[in-house]
This record gives structure tokens, sequence and C-alpha cells, in this order.
């Protein structure tokens, strides 16, 4: 289970805070056996197709509607972005996923449209893989 040390805040995305994809995924995982705060849990999440931030909706036909997703970004002293949540395959199995970019100190600016469409894009390949069983 995700230590709670790890999260110096409830935003997720700080320079405190040591949290990493995996630890994310296992707290997503942890909530959704949680069946009974679940609901109100993934209630917070969003469907992309009803997104108001237009480049989180994206063109992409599966992460509109077979995606629910918080995002998040942090901009000093690199930029982070980050997409977390759960993903619905044809066969009604849930998926859990955590995905972040991150700025180096080489490139620490990241471009946002691109990371975006990154970010979309790899969710959906592991919706792919998921169906053709290829993970």
């Amino acid at each position: 289970v995700l230590p709670i040390s790890h999260l110096a805040s409830g935003s997720g995305l700080t320079t405190d805070s040591r949290v990493s994809a995996r630890d994310l995924v296992t707290l997503l995982q942890v909530m959704y056996r949680e069946t009974d705060i679940f609901p109100a849990f993934a209630a917070g999440l969003t469907v992309p197709r009803y997104s108001a931030i237009g480049i989180l909706r994206g063109p992409e036909t599966r992460w509109q509607n077979q995606v629910m997703v918080k995002s998040g970004s942090l901009n000093e002293p690199y930029t982070v972005y980050g997409i977390a949540g759960y993903a619905r395959i044809t066969t009604g199995r849930w998926l859990a996923f955590a995905i972040l970019l991150n700025g180096t100190a080489k490139k620490p600016v990241l471009p946002y449209v691109e990371s975006m469409q990154t970010l979309r894009q790899s969710v959906v390949d592991l919706l792919d893989s998921q169906e053709t069983g290829s993970r």
C-alpha cells in the first residue's frame, strides 16, 4: 500500500512528493477494491469526452469513451505532466494506469500540447495491447 509520506499534498504533483507511476497504480488498485468508497472516488475522475479542458478531451474516440482520468502538472523546477486513472477494455475489464512525463536539467520545459498527445496516445496504445493480448 502507498505510504502516506509519499504524498506531500492531495494534489499529488508537488516538488516534495516522491510518488512514482507505480505508486499511483497501486493506489488506484487499492481504491478499486474498496467497494464502499470506490463510487465516490471514481466520481472525482473525468471522462475525457465531458472534460471542460479541450486538450484533455482529445480527438481519440477510445480515449474519450473508455477512460476515467485525473491529470496534473507542475512547472518548477522542471515540467511534469501526469495522468492516472482507469481504462475499460471491450471485455469489460478495468485497467489502472499512471503515466508521468518529467522534464530534466537538459530539457526542463516540455511542450504542453505534444506532451498531452503523448499521454493520451500511450493510454490508447495500452487499450489496444490489452485487447490484442500483447502486453
